[in-house]
């Protein structure tokens, strides 16, 4: 909540979550979805967009935030991440492919 409090963890085998009304920030891995405003009686859904790459590098590939951070790392046993929208950089070595990542949007990237 706004109060930096941690409330609660949210996995894939239990998704669901109940809150009290308030504005939350949800962490994604190391990246976070801010001002998340639940209202009273509300049914709140949030839906991460994906990026995957096919073909990631077996040490990681890194999946930087706008300012330089990892928000996210692939491989080839975990070649997906899920992330809040925003723009991302998927770090190849030699070359570096933009993303600007939409809510529920599912990008792919295929490394040759």
């Amino acid at each position: 909540d706004e109060t930096g409090e941690v409330i609660g963890g949210i996995v894939s085998s239990n998704p669901r979550m109940t809150v009290i009304p308030s504005t939350f920030a949800v962490t994604f891995g190391k990246t976070v979805w801010k001002h998340i405003e639940v209202k009273a009686g509300e049914h709140k859904v949030l839906n991460p967009g994906t990026i995957t790459v096919n073909g990631a590098s077996v040490t990681g590939t890194p999946i930087r935030a706008q300012d330089g951070t990892i928000a996210a790392s692939v491989s080839p046993l975990g070649n997906w991440a899920p992330l809040p929208p925003g723009k991302y950089i998927v770090d190849l070595g030699s070359q570096k492919v933009p993303v600007d990542l939409a809510e529920g949007q599912d990008v792919v990237i295929n490394v040759k």
